[in-house]
């Protein structure tokens, strides 16, 4: 059911001795690149300040420090979404910061480069026996959306990315328990990874494994929820499990993202029509949820034929399942392409390459606008640039038309591949 995939896999039952062998024979052009992009976010992490979300996250912390974590979630300043594991950490490295005299900004984002080098491996060792491996691996290090997520942005969406190629990587083998525990690990950090979640389930190869991925996926993430559920569930579930998401705007009402943006202007519309697009911009608003989440779990369920999967296969479905989610969402902030920035990268090229180029030319672009300078060494000033050029509007709409037009190519291909499964198994 899948297109020609970029990258292959060697069978699971792979001699161990292999897998060792595999792993020292890394090319020097290899580690060549891991040093490289380790020197660039080393700059950025010394260098530069992050964007607006750093500032968010100390105040975060402050609030946290004073009010404690329960009175936090039940209102503040600041609205906090985020479960309790990682908000307890976040508080860690304040004080880490505080204690040292060391730089919050640096502190707060040192960690998530250490999640991008964990993906480095995971990939490796995922692709173990392809031809492919280093150079996905090395691409990922080197993407510059994952250099900016994680050593510039400052927040903890990179993470999600390392929790889904783990739970991706055990599902592909067939382990159940393993594959439901990297998913409930990565809860703790930020709900979306469960977005992952269908795929996963659906790939493993029989009951058994099934119940396994959910019963470990859930124990272990309820437990990282537990303390604080106990203490106040109805806060934790609001603030938390509940959060919608923001359709957020610059000062002079400019919306980031959405797929409200790919739809006609009203000044070029009759009058008729004028009143049909009022009453499908309602219907996108009241119902984007089901819009942007029905079709990733749509997608999860056509493309469960390919049973265990393997890197190719999983990980065209999860690029595919968050591409839908990307183009229909309105609900939308920078940092989330990195989530599924590994998943692009197993994806066939010309989506690998659509992604990367057009999420790259926005995101990027973007961000050396608000800085004013190429290298992020300025202010990201997204509260004092609220009128953006004509080519970063032109940029966000070909990111969210790609997004939008690649995920409906998938889901198109994967209900023709059902329906000729049918025929064949009838």
């Amino acid at each position: 059911m899948s297109s020609t995939p970029s990258a292959t896999d060697a069978p699971a039952s792979a001699p161990r001795e292999a897998t060792v062998a595999a792993t020292r024979a890394l090319p020097n052009w290899f580690y060549a690149a891991l040093a490289f992009g380790a020197v660039v976010r080393l700059f950025l992490l010394s260098a530069t300040p992050g964007t607006l979300d750093v500032e968010v996250w100390q105040l975060h912390t402050m609030a946290l420090g004073k009010k404690g974590l329960i009175d936090y979630y039940q209102g503040g300043a600041l609205q906090f979404n985020h479960p309790p594991p990682v908000a307890i950490a976040m508080s860690g490295v304040a004080g880490f910061a505080k204690a040292t005299g060391l730089s919050f900004a640096a502190c707060l984002r040192f960690p998530f480069v250490l999640f991008d080098l964990a993906t480095v491996v995971l990939l490796l060792r995922w692709l173990q026996g392809s031809r492919h491996r280093e150079w996905v691996a090395a691409a990922f290090w080197l993407h510059p959306l994952a250099v900016i997520y994680s050593a510039y942005h400052g927040n903890t969406d990179s993470a999600v990315a390392t929790f889904a190629v783990a739970g991706a990587m055990f599902a592909s083998r067939g382990n159940g328990a393993l594959a439901g525990a990297m998913l409930g690990l990565g809860v703790w950090i930020k709900l979306p990874v469960v977005l992952a979640g269908p795929a996963l389930l659906l790939a493993l190869p029989d009951k058994r494994e099934t119940l396994r991925f959910c019963a470990v996926g859930g124990v272990v993430a309820i437990a990282g929820f537990a303390p604080a559920l106990i203490m106040d569930a109805r806060a934790v579930v609001d603030a938390v499990i509940l959060y919608p998401g923001l359709e957020i705007r610059t000062g002079s009402g400019i919306t980031i993202w959405g797929l409200l943006n790919l739809l006609p202007d009203m000044e070029s519309l009759s009058t008729s029509m004028r009143l049909s697009l009022i009453d499908l911009r309602a219907f996108v608003m009241q119902w984007n949820s089901a819009i942007a989440i029905g079709p990733v779990l749509l997608l999860a369920w056509l493309r469960r034929g390919d049973v265990p999967a393997n890197a190719a296969t999983l990980g065209t479905t999860l690029a595919a399942g968050f591409a839908l989610f990307y183009g229909f969402t309105n609900s939308w902030a920078f940092q989330y392409f990195a989530w599924s920035i590994p998943f692009w990268l197993l994806a066939p090229r010309w989506f690998a390459l659509g992604a990367s180029l057009f999420a790259s030319a926005y995101i990027y672009g973007l961000y050396a606008w608000l800085c004013g300078d190429p290298f992020l060494l300025g202010s990201w000033d997204f509260i004092g640039k609220p009128d953006w050029p004509g080519a970063l509007l032109a940029a966000r709409n070909a990111a969210n038309a790609f997004f939008a037009l690649s995920g409906i190519v998938f889901l198109v291909s994967a209900i023709r591949g059902s329906r000729a499964q049918q025929q064949n198994a009838g």
